[in-house]
């Protein structure tokens, strides 16, 4: 009791409209936008990665591709938070994380005598494109396979699954630094977003939907049905 004071405040409460705007200002440069610029370096090293592996096949280069593999993945998981504005109206999110791989499907893709253009890839079905073809390729099905195993078709269809996985990361961030971050942080006017309240609905509207598709899609449908 001695020791309090009533001192005046020197912190006022500030403004409650200012300081939604912060955070959503915030949250569009410094988390979501970050994440998607992080995103992007990461699918470019993989390219990097993945380009070297298909001109010289060893095992450490697999395994180079391999560690960028993860480390872009790591990044789009991040991001799944925030799976509006222009990854959904551009249809970005199907088109690199559509699941699970048919891989009856990806045989038939690599027994054919197709160009692997990336006018070929965009024709694709979603699943044979995009993070998990690419994993099925670098890993195997039991995660042993090795430089040594690869085959002149896998490497070009890895190779051609990649650089359009960078394509569409490169798009994710281009897009929000050239428009849907204005629209994100200035609702109102012409902004797709009428208020702040519409994107404060918009974030936890993103982030309810993750959480139940990780929980009910991810884990409770193959667990209630045993399937592996």
């Amino acid at each position: 009791l001695a020791a309090c004071k009533k001192d005046g405040d020197n912190n006022p409460v500030q403004n409650p409209d200012e300081v939604k705007k912060a955070v959503i200002a915030d949250l569009a440069g410094n988390v979501i936008i970050a994440t998607y610029d992080d995103m992007e370096q990461k699918a470019t090293q993989l390219a990097t990665d993945i380009a070297a592996f298909t001109n010289q096949s060893t095992d450490n280069n697999l395994t180079a591709c391999r560690q960028s593999w993860f480390a872009v993945r790591q990044a789009w998981e991040r991001s799944e938070g925030f799976l509006f504005g222009p990854v959904a109206t551009n249809n970005i999110d199907p088109r690199i994380d559509t699941w699970p791989v048919n891989y009856q499907s990806l045989d038939s893709v690599l027994q054919n005598n197709a160009t692997y253009t990336d006018s070929y890839i965009e024709s694709l079905e979603d699943a044979l494109r995009g993070f998990h073809p690419i994993e099925y390729l670098l890993f195997g099905q039991d995660g042993t396979k090795k430089a040594a195993d690869f085959t002149q078709r896998q490497k070009d269809y890895l190779a051609a699954l990649t650089e359009n996985l960078k394509k569409l990361c490169v798009q994710a961030a281009a897009d929000w630094h050239n428009g849907h971050k204005a629209e994100f942080t200035t609702p109102g006017g012409t902004s797709v977003y009428g208020t702040q309240r519409e994107v404060y609905e918009e974030l936890v509207n993103a982030i309810a939907g993750i959480c139940d598709e990780v929980a009910n899609g991810k884990i409770k449908e193959p667990f209630d049905a045993k399937d592996p």
